[in-house]
């Protein structure tokens, strides 16, 4: 289950930067993850439905900043407009994620994207992590369900 979480994980994080923010990501193969001190931005999203988890994002400012102009339309954005977009990124993201998950039909309750700085970490392991790569650099997504810990099931 923890390869089929990955590829659901990948395919709404891709299909969702490309079509939103005209991001074009590849997947790379390798479960290793920077780093806290090494990302420059990142929220995590909660939610609650049949299943119980967060997804956590990160990507270095530029992928943020380019986000931001996306969405927006701008040149520069500000460091708030860059975390907002990013945020909605995430939500758009675990609201594609969910229902590949669990099917279209059950609810969840999803909490407002936070960001990472300053948050205690989960009590539980990821379930699944993909990092994509664009141009602009990567994208880390670790994906955490409770009681669905992907170390304990190596």
């Amino acid at each position: 289950m923890a390869m089929d979480l990955e590829t659901k994980l990948y395919q709404s994080a891709a299909r969702t930067f490309e079509e939103v923010c005209f991001l074009l990501t590849l997947r790379e193969p390798g479960p290793e993850l920077p780093a806290a001190s090494e990302r420059e931005i990142g929220v995590r999203i909660g939610f609650d439905g049949v299943f119980h988890g967060a997804l956590e994002i990160t990507c270095p400012a530029s992928i943020a900043e380019h986000l931001a102009n996306s969405m927006l339309g701008g040149d520069k954005p500000t460091a708030q407009q860059r975390q907002d977009a990013f945020g909605e990124i995430s939500n758009v993201i675990t609201g594609n994620l969910l229902p590949s998950i669990a099917g279209d039909k059950l609810v969840f309750d999803v909490t407002a994207p936070a960001t990472l700085e300053g948050q205690q970490p989960l009590p539980w392991g990821p379930s699944a992590r993909v990092r994509l790569r664009s141009d602009e650099g990567p994208i880390d997504l670790v994906l955490y369900i409770e009681d669905y810990d992907l170390g304990a099931r190596s």
